[in-house]
């Protein structure tokens, strides 16, 4: 029922005024406490608390239009001092609560990685990256297609533009003119680096960076027959600890 009968008024609860209003609950029982703290219920409908439940609060329906004079006359600075002091200041709680859920939130971590890269020719592609040392899936490959394995974890399957298009809603990017993206791989050693960085040279690719040596970490840089560009990396944590 939305209103209720006693004494011969008609009573409407304060939730379901709110809910008609937009307005919070919590809200209108700021408006309340606010004038029971400075002597202005006066200026508010009749209110009950002892109706059904003593904690639910009855508004005298043919009062309401003081609700809304009342409301109107308020500043929210008066809302704000008084909800602080009704509900206190929650500004740490919330924080608290918020650095607690981050902290109990796992991060998303992939088993694997699977890298997709448009190429103009499958089998001088193929070619090229055994030359390097790379093995191939072929339980994954096929003519528009090859599964190139990185490590257990990751792998880059190498696609023939015309399939490789078909799963995209853009034109296939030129990388021959513009780079978007550069795919790093980790080496054992500084020596290990060089002979890698080299085979793809030897096998036809190109040098895109003359080599970076930071100390705690050598780089050497190419770019693949279809202009792909890769990075091989060696870095040497006790080094970098060091440093």
């Amino acid at each position: 029922m939305k209103t209720k009968h006693k004494d011969g008024y008609e009573w409407v609860s304060l939730a379901i005024l709110a809910k008609e209003q937009g307005k919070s609950p919590v809200h209108l029982k700021l408006w309340y406490t606010y004038a029971e703290e400075n002597e202005r219920l006066d200026e508010l409908p009749q209110c009950r608390r002892d109706f059904d439940k003593v904690t639910t609060r009855y508004l005298r329906v043919d009062q309401l239009d003081k609700l809304d004079t009342f409301g109107a006359s308020l500043k929210r600075g008066e809302l704000s001092q008084i909800g602080k002091k009704v509900y206190g200041d929650r500004t740490e709680y919330h924080r608290e609560w918020y650095q607690e859920k981050k902290a109990n939130e796992k991060p998303y971590k992939s088993n694997n990685m699977y890298i997709n890269l448009p190429v103009k020719d499958l089998n001088r592609t193929k070619k090229f990256f055994s030359s390097i040392g790379f093995e191939f899936n072929s339980q994954f490959s096929d003519e528009n297609s090859a599964c190139m394995v990185i490590n257990d974890n990751t792998f880059v399957q190498l696609l023939v533009e015309p399939y490789f298009q078909t799963f995209i809603n853009k034109p296939v990017a030129d990388v021959a003119s513009a780079a978007g993206k550069i795919i790093a791989l980790s080496a054992d050693s500084r020596k290990h680096v060089d002979e890698l960085a080299d085979k793809a040279l030897s096998a036809g690719g190109k040098q895109s960076k003359e080599p970076t040596d930071h100390g705690f970490m050598y780089v050497r840089s190419f770019e693949d027959l279809n202009g792909h560009l890769w990075e091989i990396a060696y870095m040497d944590m006790g080094t970098m600890t060091q440093e």
